[in-house]
């Protein structure tokens, strides 16, 4: 790889940090993106529209080799999203995508890929241990079907993402 070239990479940050650490890398002359939703929050006295990143405590940077080392030393600033030990790049095509749906769409929600509706999931942790299920919806928590077959029903319940795992059908 040669050192001058520059690529997207993705930024892990501090908790809340996101729009704190685009400033800073902006400041000193680098290219960030931080793609932004646009909320309308109740509260009991009063509404009013915020602004959330799309990926929480993610910070897509176009960086070269020495850029890398640079913004380590941020505030706000964990560790690059790692694949292999090495800083993952993002393909442009993929930042060019993420930025075209932004345009065209105010609120936009992200689901990981790792699990979608309809997956067999494997569950992880607790009592439940090495059993079964179906996902029958995603996000945060997924609701898991879990087939008691002799009574031809399901059991529905709440699981974390990370607490099941998906199961390839062969």
């Amino acid at each position: 790889m040669n050192e001058n070239d520059k690529h997207w990479y993705v930024i892990y940050t501090s908790p809340n940090c996101e729009k704190k650490l685009l400033v800073s890398i902006k400041k000193i002359n680098l290219v960030a993106y931080l793609p932004i939703n646009e909320e309308i929050r109740q509260w009991s006295d009063r509404r009013k529209k915020i602004t959330m990143p799309l990926f929480k405590s993610y910070l897509f940077v176009y960086l070269d080799y020495s850029g890398i080392h640079t913004v380590k030393v941020l505030p706000g600033f964990v560790d690059f999203i790692r694949f292999g030990g090495l800083p993952t790049i993002i393909p442009s095509k993929e930042i060019t995508l993420i930025k075209s749906i932004m345009t065209m769409n105010k609120y936009v929600e992200t689901t990981s890929r790792r699990l979608i509706k309809g997956d067999r999931v494997k569950l992880l942790k607790g009592s439940l241990a090495g059993y079964e299920g179906t996902l029958c919806e995603g996000h945060y928590r997924g609701k898991v079907a879990v087939e008691i077959n002799k009574l031809d029903m399901s059991l529905v319940l709440d699981v974390p993402v990370e607490q099941m795992e998906k199961i390839n059908i062969v």
